[in-house]
């Protein structure tokens, strides 16, 4: 009855695949193999999920492949289209003669179906499909399981590696993928652990992540969960990006318990090793399943505990306390515990800039207690000595004490009391009883002179006003110093007239700066000489002269501005610096009419310098780079890339004047490259090609083919914004469009037109659709699917 049934089904679906032939096969105008073979494989997947046992769906897959043949006779050997479809039907081939033995395949339904396949694969031989031929193999050896190295490594036998490897060769690995699922599915668990070992084991099989992750699963499976950890070969090959793959893999067929398990035995390892690589993915992983299998929130705290003090990086500590920052109440306490566990761990290793990062976080979880509010900004001091770090002491020391009351503290008085003992053992001195003005005079003491210069230009005023105040209420009296420094402060109010007059004496100052080569005129020459003071070296740009100290040379400008107010231009001289003098309208005009090449040199020019200046600035300076000088011939612009050839540096000495040094090995100058912005009206250019510039072409330029075409290989094929991954060109162009709006993150959901700004506020609008039913969004296609993962698959073919 049930072939009978297979048999009526098999007609129907010959009639329909008939037409859709007539429709698109019919004569050579007519041929579309796209959209042929699109059709025809949703048709195929139609008829066959009608039946649920293996035999019928083979008689599908036969009257599907005769009709393909014959339809397809008049396709070119190489189209793309054709060759998906024959290796999508030999590997449904291959998956149901799984369930068959050697004796099934010599007997009828089943001899006259693999008669067919092979019938079909001889008028197949022009497409050089290596699926259907291997299949074709595998039905002329007897069937999938009658190798005879096959079958002793399923029963565990003694098989030389040689032979293994022989074998394995002749074999493609989606074959032997299929083979393990099949196993798993029918729960004989040994024999697939044995034969996806034998797979790692092998040089070639081996690369292919499914093979380590069925056999954990194996492993597991098979009540050996305690060998997990002891796998240490096989694990060791998993990275922290693999870890997190075969745990996404496994999530759609696995219970929580398994991955629960597979998850915490890579964190475990990870935490070992003191690997930071994916650890943030991996323990945000964990804790989601670990909630989801167990949710007390008591072991939850426990088991974070246990594993964040495993840690052998004090780094990999962090993504623990984000996540217990994140549940709040207890968990901000088990947090500052494991930022104790942190300090520990950088005293071991020597890690100053982590142990301020450990105690600007301690300092995050407990806002309101100031005593350890204090300790921390004195520690990030002690080991900064900056002067933003001496700003935040002064202003903690300021508040008035509290007294800490244990029901208004998050933390349990011992663990609070544990906490401020270790903050204070490390510090460099004890302030438990000094005053503010005696901290700050040991605080001098340990901070360096450039910053001490600037601290007592800026903040000690600031921090001598408030003591000032108190003694004048409590005593009523002030030292001569401090009366001094009042009524210094206090300045007379201008009138307009006073200021229009001032205004008018400087009214004729004109300097044209030779480093920004731009004209000031009236006051703006002193504002303009004091902001190069700020951005450079405390140089005078009037005369050359350098100082030391700020003050002196704000007072060196002063004298020159005075100066030149006191030579004051003829008239002749004034309608020359006039603003409706000729000249000045033809630089103008000049600025304007720059093409694009010489705004590019331009650009280059103001990003060499600003580089330089940033290294400059920087902690930790590269010695590799210094300011370049060259000119415009030197700057050749080709294929998207700016070239500076033969370039030399200039190293600036103390005596001000710089020196030319080569740059290449052995005294040879040599060609430095920089990437420019691929779009045709901009002409930004970028130090080195990366993120910045792909977010720069993206964000500024989404709507140019050239820049899309250009992203489209900077990004592997992924878009900026969703991280999807993009098989063809013109899908990524369609999908960039949508994301071509002020709100650039939109939902997939049937019917719903919202769009968010970020990522998350998504993610958060897409949990409130309730089933969440994405629809297609290329023109004309309106199918609707059950989860994402079915979109992705059916978009592809639209291209």
């Amino acid at each position: 009855m049930a072939d009978n049934e297979s048999d009526l089904e098999t007609d129907g679906l010959e009639l329909a695949l008939d037409s859709l032939c007539l429709r698109h096969c019919r004569d050579e105008s007519s041929l579309n193999s796209k959209d042929y073979c699109s059709e025809f494989c949703e048709l195929v997947e139609e008829y066959t999920a009608q039946w649920h046992v293996p035999l019928p769906q083979l008689k599908v897959l036969r009257t599907a492949l005769c009709n393909f043949t014959k339809a397809t006779s008049a396709f070119p050997d190489d189209c793309q289209h054709v060759q998906y479809v024959l290796s999508s039907l030999a590997l449904s081939f291959f998956e149901l003669m799984l369930f068959f033995s050697r004796e099934e395949f010599v007997e009828e339904p089943l001899k006259n179906i693999l008669d067919c396949f092979q019938e079909c694969h001889l008028k197949l031989l022009r497409h050089r499909n290596i699926y259907l031929h291997h299949v074709k193999q595998v039905i002329k050896g007897g069937g999938p399981w009658e190798n005879s190295v096959l079958q002793r490594i399923l029963k565990e036998g003694e098989v030389p590696q040689s032979e293994v490897d022989d074998y394995f060769s002749t074999e493609l690995p989606i074959f032997l993928e299929l083979r393990v699922r099949y196993l798993q599915a029918c729960e004989r668990m040994q024999e697939a652990m044995a034969l996806s070992k034998s797979c790692l084991e092998n040089q070639e099989t081996g690369k292919h992540l499914y093979f380590h992750q069925a056999y954990l699963t194996c492993l597991y499976k098979a009540s050996l969960y305690e060998n997990l950890q002891k796998e240490a070969p096989q694990m060791a090959e998993i990275d922290g990006r693999d870890a997190v793959e075969i745990i996404c893999n496994t999530e759609s067929v696995e219970k929580d318990e398994l991955l629960l398990s597979l998850c915490k035995a890579f964190l475990t390892r990870q935490l070992h090793k003191g690997d930071m690589y994916y650890i943030w993915d991996l323990v945000f992983i964990w804790s989601r399943l670990h909630l989801r299998a167990y949710p007390s929130r008591q072991g939850f705290l426990a088991e974070c505990s246990e594993l964040a003090s495993s840690a052998t990086n004090v780094r990999a500590i962090f993504p623990f306390i984000k996540l217990l920052t994140e549940l709040g109440g207890e968990g901000v306490e088990v947090a500052v515990e494991l930022c104790g566990r942190a300090l520990q761990l950088c005293d071991m290793q020597s890690d100053t800039v982590t142990r301020s990062l450990v105690c600007k976080t301690i300092a995050f979880l407990l806002p309101h207690d100031l005593e350890i509010c204090r300790a921390c900004s004195l520690l990030v001091f002690c080991q900064e000595r900056s002067l933003e770090a001496y700003r935040t002491v002064c202003l903690l020391y300021r508040h008035p004490d509290q007294e800490q009351h244990p029901h208004s503290n998050p933390l349990r008085t011992n663990v609070r009391f544990h906490i401020l003992q270790m903050l204070k053992e490390r510090l460099c001195f004890d302030p438990e009883f000094w005053n503010l003005l005696t901290l700050r005079t040991h605080c001098l003491e340990l901070i360096s002179d450039k910053v001490n210069g600037n601290i007592k230009q800026v903040s000690d005023v600031e921090t001598e006003e408030p003591e000032t105040e108190n003694r004048s209420k409590s005593t009523g009296q002030m030292r001569k110093s401090e009366i001094n420094i009042g009524q210094d402060k206090i300045k007379p109010i201008k009138t307009w007239r006073e200021k229009l007059l001032r205004t008018q004496q400087y009214g004729h100052l004109s300097y044209t700066c030779k480093i920004c080569r731009k004209t000031f005129k009236g006051l703006n020459v002193m504002r303009h000489a004091f902001s190069h003071l700020k951005n450079r070296k405390l140089k005078c740009i009037l005369c050359g002269k350098r100082f030391k100290l700020l003050p002196l040379a704000k007072k060196h400008i002063l004298e020159h501005i005075n100066e030149m107010s006191n030579h004051k231009p003829n008239v002749e001289q004034m309608q020359e610096n006039s603003p409706t003098n000729k000249p000045k309208s033809k630089s103008k005009k000049q600025v304007l009419i720059l093409n694009r090449e010489e705004r590019i040199i331009r650009n280059i020019r103001v990003l060499l310098k600003k580089t330089a200046m940033f290294n400059k600035r920087s902690k930790n300076p590269s010695a590799e780079i210094n300011q370049i000088e060259f000119t415009d011939e030197q700057v050749v612009i080709t294929d998207g890339l700016v070239i500076i050839k033969n370039v030399a540096s200039i190293k600036e000495e103390e005596g001000g004047e710089g020196q030319e040094t080569p740059v290449g090995e052995n005294g040879c100058s040599v060609d430095y490259t920089y990437p420019l912005c691929p779009s045709d009206v901009c002409d930004r250019v970028f130090l080195k090609l990366n993120s910045s510039l792909t977010r720069h072409a993206i964000k500024c330029h989404l709507g140019e083919e050239k820049v899309l075409e250009k992203t489209y290989i900077w990004s592997k094929h992924k878009c900026c914004f969703c991280v999807r991954h993009m098989q063809f060109l013109d899908q990524y162009k369609h999908h960039m469009k949508l994301h071509d709006d002020p709100l650039p993150f939109f939902c997939y959901h049937l019917d719903c037109k919202q769009r968010f700004a970020t990522q998350p506020e998504l993610k958060d609008h897409i949990n409130t659709h309730q089933p969440f039913r994405p629809q297609c969004s290329f023109p004309d296609c309106e199918k609707i699917f059950s989860c994402f993962q079915g979109l992705s698959d059916h978009e592809w073919r639209h291209y």
